[in-house]
C-alpha cells in the first residue's frame, strides 16, 4: 500500500493532507492546518512554516511516506516562450537558451521546467517555462527539513489543482475558467481540455467573506478573461469552477451570480475520485491542489511541473549493443563480398570502375545544377516575396493608437524566404484592452496579427501593462500602401483638358497685365 503527504503554505498556514490507496481508490487518512507564528519582525513568516508543521505531522506517525511539495507563484519566474518548429527532444535546451536571453533571472543553475502548450512539432512551438533560483529552491528544502520530510516532488499549485478538476466528473471539453481561493491570494487559471494555457496570482484578502474584496475580485476575473483570450485562438471560456463550497464563499458567489458572464460550478474538493477523511477541515477549498497532487501520484501519473525532475534533453542511446551487432554484420558482408570477389574479381572490377566514372560524372553535374538552381530560386524568391518596409512602417505608426494609450519598446522586422515579412513588436499599454484594439486596428487581407505575451507589470503607473505581439506580412503593391486613406477620385479626361484651359487663360491674362 503506497502512502503519501502532500503539504503546502502561505503566508499565514501550513496545510497537509495524509493518504494512502486502497485499491483503486484514494483514501484521505488526514486534513488539516496550523497557523504560522509570526516571525521576527511581528508578521507571520513563510520560513516558520516547517517548525509549525513539525509537530502535527510527527503526531501522524507518518513512518516511510512519499512528500509532495506545493509552492505558490511569488516563488518562481514564469516565462512565456515562443521557439522555432523543433521535436519534444529538443525542447530542453532550445528553453533554456531563450530563458537566459530574455529573463536576467535565470541563471546556469536555476531549476527550469516548461510546459508545451502546441505539440505539432512542424510548427512554431509555445511554451509555458517556470524557473526557480537555487538559493530559493535550497531555503524550501531546508523548511521541508524543519518540518521532518523530505520533499520527492516540487510542484506548482495552480497546476495541481487542474489535475484535481480535470480528474473530477465535473469537467467538460473547451475552454474554462478556475478559480481557487485563499487567506490572502487567488489563483485564476485558464484551461483549454484540461490543460493550463494561462495562469496569475491575485492579492486579494478575505474575498470570500468580504463584498467589497469579493467585488474586486471579480474586476480581475474579468480582466484575466481579457488578457488571456490571446492563448485561447479563437475559443471563449464557457464554464467556471469554483473550489469550495457556499459557506466558505458567500459574498463571492453573490457577485460571481450577478452580472458575471460565465455560469460558476462549486466544486467540492473532497468529494471528487477520493475517500474523505472522518472529519473535513475548515476552508476546504484551499486543499484542491494538494488533493491534485495526490490524484496524479494515485494514478501514476507525472506531474506537468516538477522542480525536482523537470524536464531535461534525453541521454544518449546506449551504442555497445549496436555496435556489436553492427559489427557482426560487417564481418559476414566482408566474408560474403570477399568469397564474391574471389569468384569473379575480374568482372567486378571492370564494373566498379565503369559505375564510378559514370557516377563521378553524375556527381559533378549534379553539384553545377544544384548551384545554378538555388541562385535561380534565391533571386525569385526576393523578387516575389519583397516588402517595402518605408511603406509597412507608414502605415503601422498610422494605425496604432496614441502615445497616451501605448508605447513600443522594440520592433524587429524579417524578411521571410517564403512570403512576405514578420514584424516582432514589443511595448506597453495604459489598459490590456488596448491590445485588443490595436490587433483589431492592423489585422487586415494584409496583416495578421497575434499577441504572444500580455502581462501586467507595475514598473510604470502609466503603461502597467506589457505586451509582445508578432504581425505578419503580406506583400503587395505601391498602390495597395494608400488603401486606408480616403478615396480621391480621378479627374476624367473632359475635366483635365478644361482645367488645362482655365490654367492657360489665367496665364495670358496675368501676362497681359503686367505688359500693361
Amino acid at each position: 500500500m503506497a502512502r503519501w503527504l502532500a503539504f503546502d503554505w502561505d503566508q499565514h498556514e501550513a496545510r497537509y493532507v495524509v493518504a494512502s490507496t486502497r485499491g483503486s481508490r484514494l483514501a484521505i487518512e488526514a486534513a488539516g492546518s496550523v497557523s504560522i507564528p509570526p516571525g521576527a519582525e511581528g508578521g507571520s513568516s513563510r520560513l516558520q512554516a516547517g517548525l509549525a508543521l513539525q509537530p502535527v505531522l510527527a503526531a501522524h506517525k507518518l513512518g516511510r511516506v512519499a512528500a509532495l511539495l506545493g509552492i505558490e507563484r511569488s516563488q518562481v519566474e514564469v516565462l512565456n516562450l515562443s521557439l522555432p518548429p523543433s521535436a519534444d527532444s529538443e525542447l530542453p535546451e532550445m528553453v533554456r537558451n531563450q530563458a537566459m536571453r530574455e529573463s536576467n533571472v535565470v541563471a546556469d543553475d536555476t531549476v527550469l521546467d516548461f510546459v508545451p502548450l502546441n505539440d505539432d512539432p512542424a510548427k512554431p512551438r509555445k511554451v509555458a517555462a517556470v524557473a526557480l533560483s537555487r538559493e530559493r529552491l535550497e531555503q524550501i528544502q531546508a523548511i521541508c527539513l524543519d518540518a521532518g520530510v523530505a520533499p520527492d516532488a516540487i510542484v506548482l499549485r495552480p497546476y495541481s489543482a487542474a489535475a484535481l478538476l480535470a480528474s473530477s466528473s465535473d469537467r467538460r471539453e473547451g475552454a474554462s475558467l478556475l478559480i481557487n481561493v485563499f487567506a490572502e491570494e487567488v489563483d485564476l487559471s485558464i484551461l483549454v481540455d484540461g490543460k493550463v494555457v494561462f495562469w496569475r496570482t491575485v492579492r486579494r484578502s478575505n474575498a470570500s467573506q468580504d463584498p467589497a474584496a469579493a467585488k474586486k475580485l471579480v474586476a480581475e476575473i474579468n480582466r484575466t478573461l481579457v488578457v488571456a483570450q490571446s492563448q485561447l485562438v479563437g475559443q471563449t471560456v464557457g464554464a467556471a469552477y469554483l473550489f469550495g463550497s457556499l459557506a466558505e464563499h458567500p459574498a463571492l458567489l453573490e457577485q460571481l451570480g450577478g452580472d458575471f458572464p460565465i455560469a460558476v460550478t462549486l466544486v467540492d474538493p473532497f468529494a471528487t475520485r477520493a475517500q474523505p477523511p472522518a472529519e473535513i477541515p475548515e476552508n476546504a477549498g484551499r486543499f484542491s491542489s494538494l488533493l491534485g497532487m495526490l490524484t496524479v501520484e494515485a494514478e501514476r501519473g507525472a506531474h506537468v511541473i516538477d522542480f525536482l525532475h523537470p524536464r531535461k534533453k534525453p541521454a544518449p542511446p546506449d551504442r555497445r549493443r549496436t555496435a556489436t551487432l553492427a559489427g557482426l554484420a560487417a564481418g559476414l558482408m566482408v566474408l560474403l563480398v570477399g568469397y564474391r570477389v574471389w569468384t569473379t574479381f575480374a568482372q567486378v572490377a571492370a564494373e566498379n570502375e565503369s559505375l564510378t566514372a559514370e557516377l563521378d560524372k553524375l556527381d559533378e553535374k549534379f553539384k553545377q545544377a544544384s548551384k545554378q538552381q538555388k541562385v535561380i530560386q534565391a533571386i525569385r524568391d526576393w523578387g516575389e516575396n519583397d516588402v517595402n518596409w518605408l511603406d509597412e512602417l507608414r502605415d503601422l505608426s498610422l494605425r496604432m493608437p496614441g502615445g497616451r494609450d501605448a508605447v513600443l519598446l522594440r520592433m524587429n522586422m524579417t524578411h521571410s524566404r517564403i512570403s512576405g515579412g514578420t514584424i516582432e513588436m514589443t511595448g506597453v499599454v495604459r489598459d490590456p484592452v488596448i491590445v485588443s484594439r490595436i490587433e483589431n486596428s492592423l489585422r487586415d487581407k494584409f496583416h495578421q496579427i497575434a499577441s504572444k505575451h500580455v502581462q501586467e507589470r507595475m514598473q510604470d503607473k502609466s503603461y502597467s501593462w506589457h505586451f509582445e505581439s508578432s504581425l505578419v506580412v503580406a506583400p503587395r503593391d505601391k498602390g495597395q500602401y494608400v488603401s486606408h486613406l480616403p478615396n480621391r477620385p480621378e479627374p476624367s479626361d473632359k475635366e483635365s483638358s478644361e482645367e488645362k484651359k482655365r490654367t492657360t487663360a489665367k496665364s495670358k491674362a496675368s501676362r497681359r497685365s503686367a505688359a500693361n
